[in-house]
């Protein structure tokens, strides 16, 4: 009998759990708009993080928005990771 009660409630707490999500054919989250285009030149900041993963490269500067890029892709900056990673390869 409490075999039987538990995957009852098993079935409907899926049952509940499926009926709470979005309606067919949309998005619970709508995409970020992406720019299209060239991006502003990236300036290169202060206090973001201290990053380091070498790249092979013989550009200091190219190393250091490289850097920049992944301490403001690690803290949800994707915006200014984006600009930083074109700057390491302009």
């Amino acid at each position: 009998m409490n075999d039987r009660l538990t995957a009852v409630a098993a079935v409907f707490i899926a049952l509940l759990l499926a009926s709470c999500g979005p309606p067919p054919g949309s998005t619970a989250i709508a995409p970020a708009p992406q720019p299209s285009g060239p991006l502003a030149p990236a300036p290169l900041l202060e206090g973001v993080g201290q990053v380091s993963m070498p790249i092979t490269t013989r550009s200091a500067q190219a190393q250091t928005y490289f850097n920049q890029g992944m301490a403001l892709l690690y803290g949800y900056w994707w915006f200014e990771a984006r600009r930083s990673f074109e700057a390491s390869v302009a």
